[in-house]
C-alpha cells in the first residue's frame, strides 16, 4: 500500500456524487491507511467518511465514525487537524436529534464537551450556540431556544461557522417555526434594496 493509493482513491471518489459508490471508495482508503498504520492518514481520511456517512444519509455510521476520531484525537493530539474535529462536532450534535433511540443525557454530554473544547481552544461560540439553539428548539419546541438563538445570531461568525448562505437559512428555519416571518425575510429584502 502506499500513500498514493490512498490519495487517489480519495480523488476518484471525491469526483463523484455523495452516494455508496463514493463512500465504498472512501472506506476502502481507510482501510488502506489503517492497513498501512499510517495513524495520521487514517485520522484524516475516518473524518472524510464521516462526512461521506452524513451526506449521503446514513448518519448512524457517522456517529461511530466521529467518536473514533474523537478518540483517536484524545489519544494522541500529535494528529493535528484540531478543525476536523470542531466542524465534525456540528453535524455530530444536530444529528443526534434524528435519533430518538439515543438518551438526550447523551447527546447533552456531547454538546457539552464541544463547548468545553472550543472554550479550551479559544474558539468563538457561534457554532455552539447553534448546536444549542438546534437540539433546544427539538427538545422543548422553538419558544424555549430563543435565548440561544439570540446567542447565536449575536455571536461573531468564526472559521467554523457554517457557510454563509447554510448560516442563514438555519436562523430563517428557526424564526418560521416561531411564526417571525418577518424577520426572516427582513435580510432579503434588505438586500434587494440595496
Amino acid at each position: 500500500m502506499s500513500v498514493e493509493q490512498v490519495y487517489d482513491l480519495m480523488g476518484r471518489a471525491g469526483e463523484l456524487p455523495y452516494g455508496q459508490a463514493r463512500t465504498i471508495m472512501v472506506e476502502e482508503a481507510l482501510r488502506l491507511a489503517e492497513a498501512d498504520a499510517d495513524e495520521r492518514l487514517a485520522y484524516r481520511v475516518r473524518h472524510s467518511l464521516r462526512q461521506e456517512y452524513e451526506q449521503s444519509g446514513e448518519r448512524a455510521k457517522a456517529f461511530a465514525t466521529f467518536a473514533r476520531c474523537l478518540s483517536d484525537y484524545d489519544r494522541n493530539p500529535e494528529l493535528g487537524e484540531e478543525y476536523l474535529l470542531f466542524w465534525g462536532f456540528k453535524g455530530t450534535v444536530t444529528g443526534l436529534t434524528r435519533f430518538p433511540e439515543i438518551p438526550l443525557d447523551r447527546t447533552l454530554a456531547v454538546l457539552d464537551d464541544m463547548e468545553r473544547r472550543y472554550r479550551l481552544a479559544g474558539e468563538g461560540l457561534q457554532p455552539v450556540y447553534m448546536c444549542r439553539t438546534v437540539v433546544t428548539r427539538h427538545v422543548h419546541g422553538a419558544e424555549a431556544a430563543d435565548e440561544w438563538y439570540t446567542r447565536w445570531h449575536a455571536a461573531p461568525r468564526t472559521h467554523l461557522s457554517d457557510c454563509v448562505g447554510c448560516d442563514p437559512s438555519h436562523k430563517v428555519v428557526y424564526l418560521a417555526a416561531r411564526g417571525r416571518d418577518e424577520d426572516a425575510i427582513a435580510p432579503r429584502r434588505a438586500a434587494a434594496a440595496r
